[in-house]
C-alpha cells in the first residue's frame, strides 16, 4: 500500500514538475493549477485505501492525456503557421519578380525609344493567311518566309527586315501590299484580323 502511495505521489509530482518547467507545455496553458492535484492530494489525504490511489492514477492518465493533446495541437498549429508563412514569402517573392520584370520591359522600352527614329503617325490594319485576305491561302510573304503574328507587318516603301515600334511591340517589315503610311499587321486568325479592325498609333524605326 505504501509503495503504490509513494509511486503514485511520485508519478504526480513529475507531472506538476515537467508541466511548470516545459516552456512549450506551459506556454499553452498547461499547470499545476490546471490539474489541481495538489489540491486533491491535501483534501484526500490519500487515506481512504485502494480506491484513492486508483482514482489518483486516473486523473494523473487524464492529465497526460490533456498535455499529450495540448501538444499536438500547438504542433499543428505551429505547422500551420509555417505553411502559412512560406506562402506570404512565396507570393511576396512572385510579386516582387513580377514588378522587376515589368520595370525591366519599361525600361527596355524606354531605351529602344530613345534610340529608335519617330516616323509619324500610321494607319493599322490587320490581315492574316486566309484567302480572303490574300487571294489564296498558305502563302508565304513578300520577302519569302512564313509571316509570323506578333511579329510579321506589311508596308511598301521600306526595306525588308525594318524593325517598327508600334504600341510597345517592335514589328519586322516582311511583306508588302500597303503604302507607306499604312501598315498592315498580320494575324493568326480571320477573326481576329477582323476583331483588329482599323486605328491609328504612332510608328518608329528601330536603330540596331
Amino acid at each position: 500500500m505504501f509503495v503504490k502511495k509513494a509511486t503514485s505521489l511520485l508519478l504526480a509530482a513529475s507531472l506538476l514538475v515537467f508541466a511548470e518547467a516545459d516552456p512549450v507545455y506551459a506556454g499553452i496553458g498547461v499547470k499545476a493549477s490546471d490539474m489541481d492535484m495538489v489540491n486533491y492530494m491535501a483534501e484526500s489525504g490519500l487515506d481512504s485505501g485502494e480506491s484513492n490511489q486508483e482514482s489518483l492514477l486516473k486523473r494523473i492518465e487524464t492529465a497526460e492525456a490533456e498535455l499529450e493533446r495540448r501538444k499536438r495541437d500547438a504542433d499543428a498549429a505551429a505547422d500551420a503557421a509555417r505553411v502559412e508563412a512560406a506562402e506570404k514569402a512565396a507570393a511576396e517573392a512572385a510579386a516582387a519578380a513580377e514588378a522587376e520584370a515589368a520595370a525591366a520591359e519599361e525600361a527596355a522600352r524606354e531605351e529602344m525609344l530613345a534610340n529608335a527614329e519617330y516616323l509619324g503617325t500610321f494607319t493599322l490594319t490587320a490581315y492574316c493567311n486566309c484567302a480572303s485576305c490574300c487571294g489564296t491561302a498558305g502563302n508565304a510573304t513578300a520577302s519569302g518566309v512564313m509571316p509570323t503574328s506578333g511579329h510579321t507587318v506589311a508596308m511598301g516603301g521600306i526595306d525588308f527586315g525594318t524593325k517598327l515600334l508600334i504600341n510597345g511591340t517592335v514589328y519586322t517589315v516582311e511583306d508588302r501590299g500597303t503604302p507607306y503610311g499604312h501598315v498592315d499587321i498580320y494575324m493568326d486568325s480571320h477573326d481576329a484580323a477582323l476583331q483588329f479592325g482599323m486605328g491609328s498609333a504612332e510608328v518608329y524605326l528601330v536603330n540596331e
